[in-house]
Order: structure tokens, then sequence, then C-alpha cells
């Protein structure tokens, strides 16, 4: 029988290609694009603490991290006010351990988008560098994933957990839309009231 692991990586493959191209379009040298990836990942990981604080079945040693206090800080650098997530909920029947293993696997993919946003000759996007360069889930992803590893879920827990990872991924793509409305919409304006 396959790891849960394996399972929730083969299983979610898509959902996780799709987000991993809708990020990839950001450019984090840039002020524009560093906004919107850290205004997205502050509004889905917010839904997902949220939601993780209304769970009780996952094992406290492997509650994740929050980094949001270094996300709003980067935003701050950047001059992005702070928002009030709308309709970024992860509601119904949810597993922890879905909700958590997209969340480790991000800070994977963090790792790689560091290198990027080092290459910036911008000193104000390096200055936002808080939530990229944090090594706090260095230790977190090596024991998330030997428990994962460790587990032979039955099936219809691993049906929750697999429904909760889709979900969670989907609130991360719903996140990034969301960002870029309203960073777009900020840009307008600005552009109306520097104009002329």
């Amino acid at each position: 029988m396959q790891t849960l692991r394996h399972h929730l990586r083969t299983s979610t493959r898509m959902e996780h290609e799709r987000l991993d191209a809708a990020f990839s379009t950001l450019d984090l040298t840039r002020r524009d694009g560093l906004s919107r990836f850290l205004l997205s990942h502050f509004m889905a990981l917010s839904g997902c603490h949220a939601r993780l604080d209304q769970l009780d079945d996952l094992p406290a040693m492997l509650r994740p991290p929050s980094l949001l206090p270094e996300i709003q800080a980067d935003l701050q650098v950047l001059g992005v006010s702070r928002r009030e997530p709308q309709g970024l909920k992860l509601t119904g029947q949810m597993s922890s351990l879905g909700i958590c293993y997209v969340i480790a696997g991000s800070r994977l993919g963090t790792k790689l988008l560091q290198r990027r946003w080092a290459q910036s000759h911008d000193p104000q996007v390096l200055r936002a560098g808080q939530y990229l360069s944090s090594g706090t889930y260095d230790n977190y992803w090596p024991q998330f994933v030997k428990y994962l590893d460790g587990m032979l879920a039955p099936d219809d827990n691993r049906a929750a957990i697999e429904r909760s990872a889709r979900l969670t991924f989907r609130l991360f793509g719903d996140a990034l839309e969301w960002a870029n409305t309203e960073l777009d919409y900020d840009k307008t304006e600005f552009d109306v009231s520097h104009s002329g």
C-alpha cells in the first residue's frame, strides 16, 4: 500500500502543477510581483491557520509554525496596506493533514523562489525578505514527511485528507487571483492620482 505522502503527491499533482504555473508568472525581483506573491500567501495562510485552529485532529508536534508576522513585515516594507480576507476560507469537513501537506510543501517551493528574489536590484524588494529567507520550516518539513511516510491511512481517511489538500491548493490559487485584483486596482488608483 502507498504511503500517505506518495498518495497525496500523485493524487493532487494536477492542482499542484496548476498552482506552480500561476505563481511562476510573478517576477519576484520587482515590487509588483513580490507584493502579489506575499499578499496572496498572507491571505491563504491566514485561512489555513484559522481552519487549523478549529480542528483537533493533529498531533501537537505537527502544528505548522506561522509566518504571518514575517509576511506582514515584508508587506509593510513594500508599502502594501493590510487587507482583510474576503471569502478566502476553508470550510466544511477538513483534515489538518491535508492542509499541512500544502503549507509544508509550499515552503519547499519558497526555497527555489528565494534564489530568484535574491537577484533583484531593487533595494526595497531586497529589504522585504523575512518570509522568503525564513528558516522556520527547516526542521518541520523532515518531521512532517517522516510522519506521513509512516502512515498507511484507511481509504476513508485518505479521501478526507486528499480533499482537504485539494481545497487548500485551491485556496492558494484563489488568494493569488484576489491579490492580483486588489493590486491591479491599487495600481489604477495610483496612476490616476499621479497623472496630469
